[in-house]
């Protein structure tokens, strides 16, 4: 038998500090490792997990597209998406016709027109597109 719920966690006035809501997320898990014939002895386990999730956004300077690995972010129609923490989240810039692509700020590691960013916080990133000579 598993049992999940999730709920706000209050502080000793009985009003709620925490929610669902990001950035931090609660969940109680409680379960029973023995057979139902055993109820009598019913071993009960807590488990409180949190969770944080942080915005990244990203911007473009010049003409071209920046979409990321999983399709959350597909800039300049979808610029920000929210990840949970230690999330690897690939950009990949893409020059329009008439356009180079210039560089990245903001990437924990940078390969040609891909960015990685490490989520911990929220971020920023921009890529660079620059007109064609």
């Amino acid at each position: 038998m598993t049992v999940s719920d999730s709920f706000a966690i209050s502080d000793a006035s009985g009003e709620g500090t925490l929610d669902n809501a990001g950035p931090h997320g609660w969940r109680v898990i409680v379960f029973n490792p023995l057979p139902a014939e055993t109820l009598e002895s019913l071993d009960v386990q807590a488990f409180v997990v949190c969770t944080s999730a942080s915005e990244l956004t990203v911007s473009a300077t010049g003409s071209g597209t920046v979409s990321s690995n999983e399709g959350s972010i597909r800039c300049p129609a979808t610029c920000t998406a929210t990840y949970n923490s230690g999330t690897s989240v690939t950009l990949t810039a893409s020059p329009d016709i008439g356009s180079v692509f210039g560089g990245w700020s903001g990437c924990d590691t940078v390969a040609d027109t891909t960015c990685t960013v490490i989520m911990s916080a929220a971020r920023s990133v921009t890529a660079a597109f620059n007109a064609q000579p």
